[in-house]
């Protein structure tokens, strides 16, 4: 971000972690190569901040990354088209396939966090964690082994009695834990406490 005195400012939404002074100094180095449309900067910041280059590759990314900086030519950083420009840079390493850091990654947003973080606000992950966080509680209340022990008492020791219980006892156990893997997780050590009866 650029300050009304012309200073360059980084925000740092406690995602980056921390910049030492001479990763600034490298980002403004990437900046400063883009404004002047000079691909042996941006090189030069890319290795610097970690991108590995293959020497094979070399001669294709300047020109690919050339291309790039000449389409958003006449860009000022108070313009709206830098994101059109970083979203050209992000496709060059996409295209080359160069491993790039996370700090670089989040400047350049190789993927918006809104992307990576978007499997941990999924309902089903929330759903899945509680249950299974239920089934742990039966397990350690000693709930489960409450709930197969009275369950046989009510029937004989036999196999195809204690399958039917089995089914009963996980049926119930679904008004409980809604999971399904969850109530298989539970389920389990409730099995392996039936084993010694048969």
């Amino acid at each position: 971000m650029v300050t009304a005195k012309g200073d360059l400012v980084f925000l740092d939404f406690g995602v980056v972690g921390i910049l030492r002074p001479e990763k600034r100094f490298i980002f403004v180095r990437l900046l400063h190569g883009i404004i002047h449309n000079d691909v042996d900067i941006l090189l030069s910041a890319f290795e610097k901040l970690g991108v590995t280059i293959r020497e094979e590759d070399r001669e294709s990314i300047r020109d690919d990354l050339y291309i790039a900086l000449i389409d958003s030519e006449g860009f000022t950083l108070g313009t709206n088209n830098f994101s059109m420009v970083v979203n050209d840079l992000t496709e060059v390493l996409r295209r080359y396939q160069l491993r790039v850091p996370i700090s670089l990654m989040l400047m350049l947003k190789v993927a918006s966090i809104n992307v990576v973080f978007s499997g941990f606000s999924d309902p089903t992950v929330v759903f899945l964690v509680f249950g299974f966080a239920m089934a742990a509680a039966i397990t350690k209340s000693g709930l489960g082994k409450r709930i197969a022990y009275s369950a046989m008492a009510r029937t004989r020791p036999k196999y195809r009695n204690i399958l039917v219980t089995f089914v009963v006892v996980s049926t119930l156990l679904a008004a409980i834990v809604p999971s399904g893997t969850a109530r298989t997780v539970l389920m389990g050590p409730l099995g392996m406490m039936l084993l010694p009866v048969v």
